[in-house]
């Protein structure tokens, strides 16, 4: 088990770009409509717009 951290609070979800940085993190109990367009963002990013 890995435990990663954003601003100092514990995070429930991960998106590691292939660099190893952090490209985006949801902190714990973050709710999913907070949490669902900052992720899809950085998804599009990093691997394009769905079809």
């Amino acid at each position: 088990m890995h435990t990663a951290r954003t601003d100092d609070r514990p995070a429930d979800a991960l998106l590691i770009r292939p660099d190893a940085h952090v490209a985006w993190a949801a902190p714990l109990d973050e709710p999913a409509a907070a949490a669902t367009p900052a992720l899809r963002e950085a998804l599009s990013s990093w691997f394009g717009s769905p079809n």
